[in-house]
C-alpha cells in the first residue's frame, strides 16, 4: 500500500511540475546572497515522506516544509535550508515538498514546526525567510534511483549546504558532462556507466567541488561523496533594528497616549508597540530588508515612512507625530479625518467615562469626557489622509 502511495505522490509531482516556462522562469531564490522573501506560512502533517523533493526518509532531527511552486522552480530548492521568521519567532526548517496552491514566497510548514513561528490557531500567518547553509558537518550524499544500472541512471544529490544548480560527471576523454535535472529531483542519464564516477558539483551561488573515485553501489543505495560546499562568509547572519518615538498630536500629559502605537514593517512580520514615552525599537531586521514602516493605533490617522533597505541600525532622531482624529466606524478607520468622524464624536457628545454611551474611541484627549475638545482635535486636521504627512528629517 506504502509503495501505491508513494507513485500516486510520484505522478502527482510530475504532473503538477510540467508547467509552462513561466512559471519555471522565475529563477531560483536566494541567488542574491542574503536575499529575504517575503509570503505567507500555513501548515500541514507532511513532509517528512512523500514528498515531492522525494527525500524519503527524512531525518526528525530536522523541521521541513513545502514551498510554493514559483520558488521551487523544477526542484531545484529541494533540500535547501531556510531560516523563517514568524510572529512569534524563528525556525529553520529543510525544504522537502511543494504547495501547489501557494503564491510567490508562500510556505506549509509541518505542524510541528508552525507553532515556532506563529500560534496555531491563527492558520495562516505572513512570514520571511531567507536561504542559510544548511546544519551539516558531513559530505553530500548521492542516491541511485530505483532501476539504476551501467545503462541507466538516475542520481539525487542529498545533505548539501546550499541548493544545487548544476550536476556533472567526466566522461572518458576527461570531459565534464552536465546531466539534466527532472521535476522530481533526480538528474538522469544513459551515458554514465558502471563506474567509479568522477562528479562535478555546483551551488547556486557559483560554488563548485569535484567528488573523485564515486562508486555505483546500486538501485536505491545511497553513497558518501567526500566533499562538502564550504560556508560562504557572506552567508553569515547580519541583524539592524530600527529605533524612534512617536509624538501624538495630543498636547497633554497622559501618558496613555504615547503607549500603544503599533511600527511595522510592510510584508513582513516585525513590529513593535511604542511604550508610555511613545519609544519604539524593531530588533533583529535582516540585512537588505525594505524597510517601509506602517504606524497605526486606534482614533489615529495611519503613517506611512519608506525607510529604504537596510544596512545598518536606523535611529529616527525627530518624533514622528501622528494626528489624532481618524476614528473607527463599524471597527475600520477610513484613512481620512472628515465629517464621518465629526459624526461618531457627536452621536457620543456629553459621555463621561463609566457611562454606559461613553466610548474611548471618541475621546480622543482621553480625558474621560467626550465633548468640544475632541472636535477641536478633529478641526486641527479636517480633510487630512496619509498622504498629507510630511516625510521625516
Amino acid at each position: 500500500m506504502k509503495r501505491v502511495t508513494i507513485i500516486i505522490i510520484f505522478i502527482f509531482c510530475i504532473n503538477l511540475l510540467a508547467l509552462p516556462s513561466t512559471i519555471a522562469s522565475a529563477g531560483t531564490p536566494g541567488t542574491v546572497e542574503g536575499e529575504i522573501h517575503y509570503g505567507y506560512a500555513t501548515y500541514y502533517g507532511g513532509g517528512y515522506e512523500g514528498g515531492c523533493c522525494m527525500l524519503d526518509p527524512v531525518s526528525k532531527d530536522y523541521f521541513v516544509t513545502a514551498l510554493n511552486i514559483f520558488d521551487f522552480d523544477t526542484a531545484r530548492m529541494s533540500g535547501a535550508y531556510l531560516e523563517v521568521t514568524g510572529p512569534l519567532g524563528k525556525i529553520n526548517v529543510l525544504v522537502t515538498d511543494l504547495l501547489p496552491e501557494g503564491q510567490k514566497g508562500d510556505l506549509d510548514l509541518n505542524i510541528d514546526a508552525f507553532p515556532h513561528v506563529a500560534n496555531p490557531i491563527d492558520g495562516k500567518v505572513p512570514i520571511s525567510w531567507r536561504i542559510i547553509p544548511l546544519d551539516t558537518d558531513g559530505p553530500v550524499q548521492y542516491k541511485y534511483k530505483e532501476g539504476s544500472s551501467a545503462f541507466w541512471i538516475g542520481v539525487q544529490i542529498r545533505n548539501h549546504r546550499y541548493p544545487v544548480d548544476k550536476f556533472e560527471y567526466m566522461d572518458k576523454d576527461g570531459k565534464f558532462v552536465e546531466i539534466p535535472r527532472r521535476n522530481y529531483n533526480y538528474f538522469e542519464t544513459r551515458d554514465m556507466g558502471p563506474g567509479p564516477y568522477t562528479f562535478r558539483v555546483t551551488d547556486i551561488y557559483g560554488q563548485e567541488f569535484t567528488d573523485k573515485d564515486i562508486p555505483f553501489t546500486g538501485s536505491e543505495t545511497i553513497v558518501s561523496g567526500t566533499k562538502q560546499f564550504p560556508i560562504r562568509q557572506d552567508n553569515m547572519n547580519k541583524y539592524y533594528s530600527i529605533n524612534g518615538s512617536i509624538k501624538p498630536s495630543v498636547d497633554v500629559s497622559n501618558t496613555a497616549l504615547n503607549e500603544g502605537f503599533k511600527v511595522s514593517i510592510r510584508g513582513t512580520s516585525l513590529s513593535a508597540t511604542t511604550d508610555s514615552n511613545g519609544n519604539f525599537t524593531i530588533d533583529s531586521i535582516p540585512e537588505g530588508t525594505n524597510t517601509d514602516i506602517i504606524i497605526t493605533k486606534s482614533s489615529f490617522l495611519t503613517r506611512n515612512i519608506a525607510l529604504g533597505k537596510i544596512t545598518s541600525t536606523i535611529s529616527v532622531k525627530s518624533p514622528i507625530v501622528m494626528w489624532a482624529g481618524d476614528i473607527e466606524v463599524n471597527n475600520v478607520q477610513d484613512g481620512a479625518i472628515n465629517m464621518l468622524d465629526v459624526i461618531e464624536v457627536a452621536k457620543l457628545y456629553n459621555a463621561v467615562q463609566n457611562d454606559l454611551k461613553y466610548n474611548q474611541k471618541a475621546d480622543l484627549n482621553r480625558d474621560g469626557r467626550i465633548n468640544l475638545a475632541d472636535i477641536v482635535l478633529i478641526a486641527k486636521n479636517f480633510n487630512k489622509t496619509s498622504k498629507d504627512y510630511l516625510d521625516i528629517q
